[in-house]
């Protein structure tokens, strides 16, 4: 036969109702707990991800732009037929247009030894470029690559390796620029220093 359930009883079981309640509650805030780490974890990781997108050698400034320029050198020097889409006969036209673009007038400066053939426009991820090819009488093609900068729009000439290029990139009043080619360094530098001179 039951016994009665007694005050005491009631007692007891509200206690346990309590205590199962707060454990609910605990395990509940533990989850909810875990749940935000989890999140601010992940966003933690594609923040420092982003990062290190933005920072990576190559990513930014004049770095960025002589990796631009070697890339379009890349495409457009061993090109026999249409190395340049405006040909030296041209060059008032070429001015023109790229100076439009790129809202800012551009020049094409003499270099010692080397015979100006021509220019395009090309595609960056900072919007337009200048692209200006020059020859030497042994066919050695070197460009000097233009366009804005939105950072570092003042810097020093710098020297870039990208590959087998060679390549001197600087900014000067918001405009970059670097000449690249497949030569050395001792060679591309006076020249790069040429064009910095006449620019």
């Amino acid at each position: 036969m039951d016994r009665p359930i007694t005050d005491k009883d009631l007692h007891q079981r509200e206690s346990w109702r309590e205590a199962l309640q707060a454990r609910r509650r605990s395990y509940a805030g533990s989850y909810r707990l875990a749940g935000a780490a989890v999140f601010l974890l992940a966003l933690g990781g594609a923040a420092g991800w982003s990062l290190h997108d933005a920072t990576a050698p190559g990513t930014v400034g004049t770095a960025l732009l002589a990796r631009e320029a070697a890339e379009s050198y890349a495409v457009y020097e061993p090109d026999l037929v249409r190395p340049v889409e405006i040909r030296a006969e041209g060059r008032e036209e070429l001015l023109g247009w790229v100076s439009k673009r790129l809202q800012h007038p551009v020049a094409v400066p003499n270099l010692a030894g080397y015979r100006f053939i021509g220019g395009r426009l090309v595609a960056t991820s900072h919007g337009p470029a200048g692209l200006f090819m020059y020859d030497d009488d042994h066919g050695t093609r070197l460009v000097m690559f233009v366009r804005p900068m939105s950072l570092e729009r003042d810097s020093p000439m710098s020297q870039h390796t990208l590959g087998e290029f060679i390549g001197f990139a600087w900014a000067d009043k918001g405009m970059g620029y670097s000449l690249v080619g497949r030569t050395t360094a001792d060679v591309l530098h006076p020249l790069a220093d040429q064009l910095r001179r006449q620019i």
